[in-house]
């Protein structure tokens, strides 16, 4: 499998402020944000919920390039590999 050079890697999109605000918001900076039910008050300010998709993304990556790579495993060999 071909390893990209940093200088074939495409540019990382441009942040808005607002959005680059959000993303490196840790949730206990905005503590009083949340109701009792684990329901946000407003707008997420965190990167709480973003951390969780980028995680469920990268999840989903590994997931496929174990799949083609490894078309006769069983399942639970492609779980240990993906742990």
């Amino acid at each position: 499998m071909p390893v990209l050079q940093r200088s074939e890697m495409p540019p990382l999109p441009r942040l808005s402020d607002a959005v680059a605000e959000q993303v490196f918001t840790h949730k206990g900076f905005h503590a009083t944000a949340y109701s009792s039910g684990q329901t946000y008050l407003g707008e997420p300010k965190d990167n709480e919920r973003l951390t969780w998709l980028g995680a469920s993304a990268l999840q989903m990556a590994v997931a496929r390039c174990l799949y083609d790579r490894h078309p006769r495993k069983q399942i639970g060999f492609l779980t240990v590999c993906s742990t």
